[in-house]
């Protein structure tokens, strides 16, 4: 009798516990609820998106704005590079010659320029207008086919208008040359409101084509100091920071969509299994929030705070879904602050350009350019100070100190967006008749 009253004790000292285990867990989780919506309400309450309709809001044109979506998209839809591709010959990433020196393949690319100008000036005409554009396909979080069409039309139909631009140069057409490179910026600029860090890629893409054939221009000769003065009015309304937190905003929005439909099945069940593969929805909101907050810090501050998270990040052994996109903002971010340099150390080249045209000489300083050329001195993103300048061995040297923040005196100056070392800028041979 003794023994089965002991029993009877133990089974109901386990139903206490378990019931009590039982009741520990969902307090658990009801806090830990609790807290991811309280800190989904900040996010909403900061003007931050936290799901994919708040995300399409944020990046659809704003109102009042002239929504030029349809235009751009009528423009750059007959630019797919398997329907009308550029011949290999003709291709500028293929070397060729910049205007003054032979080309052989000029007159056929006259003839294919020709045979699609109709298209081009299609590109012209959305890239004369003022107003947004929101490419569609958003809300296709596990099918992005749609949106990496536009994409890809849109740096093809760049690809176009650099070829148009190149041919217009050598054909003495100076002044149309740098028209169509300010298309190719405008249709950079055009994905100015892309949420996805692959889309935001390739307007970083497409402004690094636009830079490398604005130097050539600037190399080749005299450009009319008219369309100069407007290109350069509208490089300076480039901001990639505002695009590069758009980007990862839209980068956390996607893995809050994969919280709440996993792969691994809906429902309960499915969502538990998720979140002990990727970690909580509560460390993935902990993780993501310095992540998009240092995009929002002005250069090189925010480059820093990337780095010193990188590396924190590089240390951790557990496999947590915020720790994955880490290193493909710091990637972004950097590629985001290469161009940003190069766009600044345009706008002083076309002002250094300027300045002599009116002068016949060249300015010392950058400052000298200030306020007539340049609103003030471009500052170098890279770290707390202007962009330098320099004038030597038969060139003008504009330029960052770039990635490893070290001044190579402009030495390295690269071209190539792949790059990652050595210094960022322009490189431009002095004027005939100006001395070093």
């Amino acid at each position: 009798m003794i023994r089965g009253w002991k029993k009877r004790h133990v089974f109901a000292a386990l139903g206490i516990a378990m019931v009590g285990f039982a009741a520990l867990m969902v307090g658990l989780v009801i806090w830990s609820e609790s807290r991811v919506q309280a800190r989904l309400n900040a996010l909403r309450a900061a003007g931050e998106p936290t799901s994919v309709d708040e995300l399409e809001q944020l990046a659809s044109v704003p109102e009042g704005q002239t929504d030029l979506t349809q235009a751009w998209l009528a423009a750059i839809a007959p630019f797919d590079s398997k329907i009308l591709p550029i011949p290999q010959d003709m291709n500028i990433d293929s070397g060729t010659p910049p205007p003054g020196e032979d080309w052989p393949q000029l007159a056929k690319a006259e003839e294919l320029l020709t045979a699609n100008a109709a298209k081009l000036e299609a590109l012209h005409l959305a890239a004369e207008q003022s107003g947004g554009v929101y490419y569609p396909g958003l809300r296709q979080f596990m099918d992005i086919q749609q949106r990496l069409g536009h994409w890809n039309q849109a740096r093809h139909a760049a690809r176009w208008l650099q070829l148009e631009a190149r041919v217009r140069a050598h054909r003495g057409d100076p002044s149309g040359a740098i028209d169509s490179v300010e298309a190719m910026l405008a249709a950079a600029e055009s994905m100015d409101r892309e949420p996805l860090i692959a889309g935001f890629l390739v307007r970083v893409a497409i402004l690094g084509m636009t830079m490398e054939e604005l130097q050539t221009l600037l190399e080749s000769g005299t450009l009319p100091a008219e369309n100069l003065r407007e290109f350069q009015q509208e490089l300076r309304k480039v901001d990639l920071q505002g695009g590069l937190t758009l980007a990862t905003q839209g980068e956390r929005v996607a893995g809050l969509h994969w919280y709440e439909h996993p792969p691994t099945g809906g429902g309960a069940i499915g969502r538990f299994a998720w979140q002990v593969q990727n970690g909580s929805l509560s460390d993935y909101l902990d993780g993501m929030t310095p992540i998009v907050d240092a995009t929002e810090l002005d250069w090189p501050e925010g480059l820093t705070k990337l780095e010193t998270l990188a590396a924190a990040a590089a240390n951790q052994t557990n496999i947590a879904l915020w720790l994955q996109p880490i290193s493909a903002v710091q990637s972004m971010t950097q590629a985001a602050a290469i161009i940003t340099a190069k766009v600044r150390a345009a706008d002083a080249a076309i002002a250094v350009v300027l300045y002599y045209q009116k002068h016949g000489q060249l300015p010392e300083r950058l400052d000298e350019l200030v306020p007539e050329f340049l609103p003030e001195v471009p500052a170098d993103p890279f770290h707390d100070a202007p962009l330098n300048y320099r004038v030597e061995n038969g060139e003008v040297v504009i330029y960052s100190v770039g990635l490893d923040r070290v001044d190579d005196g402009g030495r390295d100056v690269s071209t190539d967006d792949a790059s990652r070392s050595g210094d960022f800028g322009f490189r431009l041979p002095l004027p005939d008749g100006s001395a070093e």
